[in-house]
């Protein structure tokens, strides 16, 4: 919720000079890219959320190469809250830079997601954007990715198919298994001549 008496008029609105700072931020965000990258590759949840229920995989980046994509703006751990916080528009909005805007209005979310540990890159424009090869240090594959896949199955992937399209470059490979007796998933490193 907004509020702070010195951004309103005699008549109780926003001020004109407010309206035209939060004119101009928002349009500036309807351009930005927010990434969404975790620090942990093993939690089930996120599995099952964003890897097509464990038969996807999960990319890990060197975030100093990351930071190098040409219009990259700033980076932040996303805050986990019991509430949405609460917004004094000339607290955000007078003498603050950017960065620290968008930390505060697009870096939080409910205490229920902290399992995810996100970390948010922005950059000035949304779109597509292009990484150096350097950048992706390991992959990791999910526990039902298959190995192979039937000629049917153009829509889908495999172990296989990332290997041969990475292949000659200097990136580790991890399988995801299930710890015995436990609900703990785990990741071992594999040989990507192993397919």
């Amino acid at each position: 919720a907004f509020h702070d008496l010195i951004t309103l008029d005699k008549s109780g609105f926003l001020h004109p000079y407010f309206k035209q700072q939060f004119q101009k931020f928002y349009d500036g965000n309807a351009k930005r890219g927010i990434y969404s990258l975790s620090k942990i590759p093993n939690h089930e949840l996120m599995w099952a959320y964003y890897a097509n229920s464990h038969a996807g995989f999960c990319i890990e980046y060197d975030l100093d190469e990351l930071e190098k994509i040409d219009d990259f703006m700033c980076k932040f751990d996303i805050q986990y809250c019991p509430s949405v916080p609460e917004v004094c528009f000339t607290t955000v909005f007078v003498n603050n830079s950017i960065e620290k805007i968008l930390k505060f209005t697009v870096g939080s979310k409910s205490e229920s997601w902290a399992h995810e540990q996100e970390l948010r890159l922005v950059t000035d424009s949304n779109g597509l954007k292009y990484i150096s090869e350097e950048c992706v240090t390991a992959i990791y594959f999910g526990l039902r990715m298959p190995d192979f896949l039937e000629e049917d199955c153009k829509n889908q992937i495999s172990r296989k198919d990332i290997l041969q399209a990475l292949s000659n470059r200097n990136i580790k490979y991890y399988e995801m298994y299930l710890d015995v007796g436990s609900y703990q998933f785990k990741y071992r490193q594999i040989s990507p001549n192993l397919i």
